[in-house]
């Protein structure tokens, strides 16, 4: 595949972010991810690589809301700038 048609494709819509790698990650007897140019891809390839983009961006999603509510329990107990998150928000659940 040309990066010509890439390009078109990335030119039209949302395509714009399509990445120049997609990372595989290893299936069946392979023990390592392989790191293919977008323009070699197969469709399983990009499904493969989606399944793996999912599962970290869940795991990111997972940090951001913990991240949040522990920011959130800190404010609420007065914590303020250089105030230690976790000692604030551990006053706050438990009410001390």
């Amino acid at each position: 595949m040309s990066t010509q048609l890439l390009e078109r494709l990335r030119k039209k819509m949302s395509f714009d972010a399509i990445p120049d790698t997609i990372e595989v990650p290893p299936i069946g007897d392979e023990t390592a991810s392989v790191v293919k140019a977008i323009e070699d891809a197969s469709v399983d390839d990009v499904a493969l690589a989606i399944q793996a983009l999912d599962k970290v961006s869940a795991n990111l999603i997972h940090q951001v809301s913990a991240l949040r509510r522990l920011h959130d329990y800190a404010r609420c107990a007065g914590a303020m700038g250089v105030s230690n998150a976790v000692d604030a928000a551990v006053r706050a659940v438990e009410g001390v």
